[in-house]
C-alpha cells in the first residue's frame, strides 16, 4: 500500500472535536503502521512525536494532512489546541505549560503527567473511539453528553493515557498502552447537577466566544477565562489561602473544602481530575450570584485588589469595576498622599 500518492489510500477525516494527535494516530493505524513510521513517510525529516503536536507543530504537518486526506485546512487547524486562541486564551504556548492545557510532562515519547482525559462511554461508541480536543483542557472535568466525570488515567494500572503508544495488536486507541485494558469498559463517577450545568456553560462560552456577565452584559469569553484562571490559582496556591478556606468553610461552600489545603500547585494545568473537579465546584459557587457572593467571600478573607489581580497583565474591565468598588484597599503610601 503506497502512501506517496496525492491522497492516502485510507483518508479518514477527523471526528467531531477530535484532537490532531488522535486523528494522526488513527490515520497511521488504518494503514497498519506505528504513528512514528507513518509520520516519517508522509512528512520525512520532520520530528513530530517528541513534542506536544496538539499545540506545538509545524504548519507543514497541517498542510500535508490537508492534502493527503482532502480535509479543508480550517478543519485541520481546528483539530489543534491553537484554534482556541482568542476564545480560551490570548495565546496557547507551544512550549512549557500552556494556559488551560493539561501538562503531559513528556519524557522521550512517554508522559509523566495525566495530560489526556476521556469519557469511557464516549469511547465505547462505534463512531466515537477517538480523543476530543476539550479533553485536553484543565477546565474540562465532566462529559456533558453522558453526564459523568471524566477519567484521566487507566483505572487498572493508573498510567497516563498515551494512545500514540497503543500496540497495533490491540483493536483501537481506546485500550491502555501500558496494560492493555479497555478504557471504554470503565465505569465513570456521576457528577453533580450544578457542576454539569457549569461545565455546559463553560463549553458554550468556549464555542461561541462570548459570555453574559450578570449586571454587565456580554463580554468576550477570553476575558472571562482569564479571570477564572486567576481565581482558581488563588484557590490552590495563594499565600492567603488559609483565611479563604476558613471563609469558604463558614459559608458552607460545596465540596471537600478541607482538601484544598492539600492542593499545592501554582499551575492548575498540573492538577489531577479530582482536584480540578473540586475547584470547579467552588468557583461555580463563587460566581453563582455574581458579584455579591464573590465580593463577600474575598472581603471576609481580606484578599484585596493587590492580591487578586497580581501577575495579571490585563484585568478584564467587567471585573475591574467590581474589584475597585468593593475590594480596593489603599496602600500606606496612598494614604499619605491623601
Amino acid at each position: 500500500m503506497s502512501l506517496s500518492g496525492k491522497l492516502l489510500p485510507l483518508h479518514i477525516h477527523p471526528g467531531r472535536d477530535e484532537l490532531c494527535s488522535s486523528w494522526l494516530v488513527r490515520l497511521a493505524r488504518s494503514h497498519r503502521l506505528k504513528p512514528h513510521t507513518f509520520s516519517s513517510i508522509i512528512l520525512p525529516g520532520v520530528e513530530i512525536w517528541t513534542r506536544d503536536i496538539d499545540r506545538s507543530f509545524k504548519y507543514s504537518l497541517l498542510e500535508t494532512l490537508h492534502q493527503k486526506t482532502a480535509t479543508p485546512l480550517e478543519i485541520v487547524y481546528g483539530t489543534t489546541l491553537k484554534s482556541y486562541e482568542g476564545y480560551l486564551a490570548e495565546s496557547i504556548n507551544g512550549n512549557g505549560i500552556g494556559k488551560w492545557v493539561l501538562a503531559q510532562q513528556r519524557y522521550h515519547r512517554t508522559f509523566r503527567k495525566k495530560g489526556v482525559q476521556f469519557c469511557p462511554i464516549c469511547l465505547s461508541l462505534p463512531d466515537g473511539q477517538f480523543y476530543r480536543k476539550k479533553w485536553r483542557l484543565a477546565l474540562s472535568v465532566i462529559c456533558p453528553i453522558h453526564e459523568c466525570r471524566l477519567l484521566d488515567c487507566c483505572l487498572s494500572c493508573s498510567s497516563p493515557i498515551m494512545y500514540q503508544r497503543t500496540s497495533l495488536a490491540l483493536e483501537g486507541i481506546h485500550f491502555c498502552s501500558v496494560c492493555g485494558s479497555d478504557l471504554s469498559g470503565f465505569t465513570p463517577q456521576p457528577c453533580g447537577k450544578k457542576e454539569l450545568a457549569c461545565q455546559r456553560f463553560i463549553y458554550l462560552a468556549l464555542d461561541k466566544g462570548w459570555i453574559n456577565i450578570p449586571h454587565f452584559g456580554a463580554v468576550y469569553s477570553v476575558s472571562f477565562f482569564e479571570f477564572l484562571h486567576r481565581v482558581l490559582n488563588l484557590l490552590c496556591s495563594s499565600p492567603r489561602r488559609e483565611s479563604l478556606i476558613q471563609v469558604l468553610r463558614e459559608s458552607k461552600a460545596p465540596g471537600d473544602i478541607n482538601h484544598l489545603k492539600s492542593i499545592d500547585s501554582r499551575q492548575i494545568e498540573k492538577l489531577n481530575q479530582s482536584d480540578r473537579y473540586l475547584l470547579l465546584q467552588i468557583s461555580n459557587w463563587l460566581f453563582e450570584e455574581w458579584p455579591y457572593r464573590f465580593v463577600e467571600v474575598f472581603r471576609r478573607s481580606r484578599i484585596w485588589r493587590s492580591w487578586l489581580v497580581r501577575d495579571m497583565k490585563n484585568v478584564p474591565y467587567w471585573a475591574e469595576n467590581i474589584i475597585l468598588a468593593h475590594l480596593y484597599c489603599p496602600s500606606a503610601n496612598e494614604y499619605k498622599i491623601i
